[in-house]
């Protein structure tokens, strides 16, 4: 948790992977090793914003473990806000193939049986749209920024203010 606040990201998502063992995560778990990692931006791209987090942050963290000299040090991080992905409530799933319209933002509140989007299958065009619900509470973190989608593709994943000082 030290290193997690030294890196200072706006926010920090501790994640509940459902039992996934095909992910790094779960690979240094295994091996009793703790395991970190970011997205900054998504969307394929990269920009100086985040790229700001994520310098400042190698920086502190890589000094307070000892590998760089004071003078390498980035400002100060600022308090990271804890959120917390709790179970399978918070993820939603493409059912099936298709085409999906969001009826969300990334950033949003949202609560459980709201629409989150509606799935077209572009094979059955005269079919009504499948709508796809939130199943839990809590803030959009990520969403799918492409619209084609598989069965068992992540659409949404949600997250909670968690309590951790």
């Amino acid at each position: 948790m030290a290193l997690v606040r030294e890196f200072g990201a706006p926010n920090t998502m501790i994640m509940d992977l459902l039992g996934e063992d095909r992910t790094f995560a779960a690979a240094a778990g295994r091996h009793g090793k703790l395991f970190l990692c970011g997205e900054f931006g998504g969307h394929a791209g990269c920009d100086a914003a985040n790229l700001a987090i994520v310098e400042a942050g190698l920086q502190r963290v890589l000094h307070r473990l000892g590998m760089t000299p004071d003078a390498n040090t980035a400002p100060g991080a600022q308090r990271t806000r804890f959120l917390r992905v709790e179970g399978a409530h918070h993820y939603v799933y493409s059912p099936h193939a298709g085409v999906f319209e969001p009826m969300f933002a990334l950033g949003d509140e949202v609560r459980a049986g709201q629409l989150a989007g509606r799935l077209f299958d572009p094979h059955r065009p005269w079919q009504p749209p499948e709508e796809i619900a939130f199943r839990g509470d809590g803030k959009v973190m990520c969403m799918r920024t492409f619209a084609r989608v598989e069965p068992g593709d992540c659409i949404a994943l949600l997250a909670s203010q968690a309590n951790i000082d």
